[in-house]
């Protein structure tokens, strides 16, 4: 493993989404200034904010760390999927294609709807805060009592 590859990896994939320091430690809850130190090579991260970072930035966390194995085995992957491929006919081919791009579109939707159930969470967090707890029961009665009316009007119909 070569620890020296983490900052390097971590600066490219934040520039690469155009993210600032301070979007980055708002993201994870951590500070513009700490990530800065990690891009710097000037300090590593504790496993939990490494963790938080693979996870924001949906890659595998031994990689991010400097993991040299990750890289070959994914070439390696690679490698034998063109090998694969290239045995297949047009047909088998434009099929592989498809379906590619179907787990594709599948993985976006799914991390789209992570990402909503976050910023949802985060919500119901603030309004918490903001409103108390007493406020969150009186919002939640309500819609579990709303859903129920509908529940029964579905069975009336």
């Amino acid at each position: 493993m070569k620890e020296e590859l983490f900052p390097i990896r971590l600066k490219k994939l934040r520039t690469e989404r155009k993210l600032t320091l301070e979007d980055l430690a708002k993201s994870i809850g951590t500070t513009k200034t700490t990530l800065s130190r990690y891009e710097n090579g000037e300090r590593s991260p504790k496993l939990q904010i490494l963790g938080m970072l693979a996870n924001f930035f949906d890659v595998d966390m031994a990689w991010l760390a400097g993991s040299e194995e990750d890289i070959k085995k994914e070439e390696n992957n690679l490698s034998v999927l063109e090998n694969i491929f290239g045995k297949l006919n047009n047909d088998n081919q434009n099929e592989v294609i498809h379906f590619a791009q179907f787990k594709l579109d599948e993985q976006e939707l799914e991390k789209n709807e992570n990402d909503k159930n976050e910023e949802f969470m985060k919500d119901l967090s603030a309004f918490v805060d903001e409103f108390g707890q007493d406020a969150y029961e009186d919002l939640y009665n309500f819609i579990v009592n709303k859903r129920k009316k509908n529940d029964d009007n579905a069975d009336a119909v």
